[in-house]
């Protein structure tokens, strides 16, 4: 959605946005791979417990919990060689953004006029989902926070893409 909008934006065209037969558009809670990353490199600090830099190669790590507790959390947490999984964690950005908003701020990030148009998702993409949401409190639980603002991540998205405009072609 976001390289999209930047090249119609860019363009002068018209952004469709999809949205409910009401007008509501459709949203998601927009992740940056840079903080996507940065939680996955605490998830392996959290359940390695030491510096990943410094790990040996084929060195086997086990997470600090005992099979007990895993159990507890009601997840198949336990391979049949009794080596520990550890459990599953939803990476979502800091806040819910609807789409129309995101098209805003792609377009006052690049400096142009954003000409947009709300269209009924049912009837142009059956099947389609309006909202994705996933809850982050799992991995918030853990101390985990986005380090970059979906603002300031979009913002120097837009730049990036703006210098590099072969990458929209």
């Amino acid at each position: 959605f976001v390289p999209m909008v930047i090249k119609k934006v860019l363009d002068g065209d018209t952004v469709t946005i999809h949205a409910s037969p009401e007008g509501k558009p459709g949203s998601r809670y927009y992740l940056h791979a840079r903080n996507q990353a940065d939680a996955l490199v605490h998830l392996l600090k959290v359940y390695m417990g030491h510096d990943i830099e410094n790990a040996g190669d084929g060195a086997n790590y086990y997470i600090s919990r005992t099979i007990e507790q895993l159990k507890g959390e009601g997840e198949s947490l336990i391979y049949e060689n009794e080596m520990v999984r550890p459990p599953k964690f939803h990476v979502v950005g800091e806040r819910e953004v609807d789409n129309l908003e995101m098209a805003t701020l792609i377009a006052q990030y690049a400096g142009k006029p954003l000409h947009h148009e709300l269209v009924d998702f049912h009837s142009s993409r059956p099947g389609h989902d309006l909202r994705y949401a996933l809850d982050g409190e799992r991995i918030r639980s853990l101390g985990w926070s986005a380090p970059m603002s979906m603002e300031e991540s979009l913002q120097r998205t837009v730049k990036w893409t703006m210098d590099r405009p072969d990458w929209l072609l």
